[in-house]
């Protein structure tokens, strides 16, 4: 499912691959041992997400993103088995691709399409349609959207481990995801009747 979640909210530039770079560097500030691992990892991540921001001519794809998710599971299993941090981080770490697929596919289900048929009215898609708009350069639109997502999801999470009184294995998480969760639904909402509104116009 995760790995599905992920390939479903690639859609800008360094959207997944900078939610990718975030989480394997927060996974390097509690691993003491193995955190060149991560470290490498997160590297490896940051040269795509780079090039991608900028030249925006090479895309993760079908194959990329499942090696992102499938990457993102094997760390993140491995970090909860050696109680390197608590569902909840993980789950307040990922909630951009998790809340998109399950609203994603609820939304496809209640107008009667097949969840498994692709679309363009994902949550980056609405987000991309109100910042295009205002710059020039259909890359730099495109991952100043994708950016601007795991800046506010995964990179806000990594924010509040870093400087916030929570430690990466606090059940207070859930409540962290619970809101992003919640946030995230309703700017969907909102973003899509700017978008209806807009194209009365």
């Amino acid at each position: 499912g995760f790995i599905n979640a992920v390939n479903m909210a690639d859609g800008a530039n360094g959207l997944m691959s900078g939610i990718a770079a975030l989480s394997f560097y927060s996974f390097s500030l509690h691993d003491g041992p193995l955190a060149w691992m991560w470290v490498i990892l997160a590297s490896v991540v940051s040269i795509f997400f780079l090039y991608n921001v900028v030249i925006g001519r090479l895309f993760l794809g079908d194959g990329g993103a499942y090696l992102i998710a499938s990457l993102i599971l094997v760390a993140s299993f491995f970090a909860i088995n050696k109680g390197l941090v608590s569902l909840g981080y993980l789950a307040a770490l990922f909630s951009y691709p998790c809340v998109e697929l399950v609203v994603t596919l609820l939304r496809r289900w209640r107008i009667g399409r097949s969840p498994l048929l692709p679309d363009n009215d994902h949550y980056h898609n609405r987000l991309h349609q109100l910042i295009e708009p205002h710059i020039k350069s259909r890359v730099f639109a495109n991952s100043a959207t994708g950016i601007l997502i795991a800046c506010t999801t995964s990179g806000s999470t990594v924010a509040m481990l870093s400087y916030g009184p929570l430690s990466v294995t606090d059940s207070s998480w859930w409540l962290i995801f619970a809101g992003m969760a919640s946030l995230q639904v309703v700017s969907y909402t909102v973003l899509g009747r700017i978008s209806q509104r807009e194209s009365q116009f």
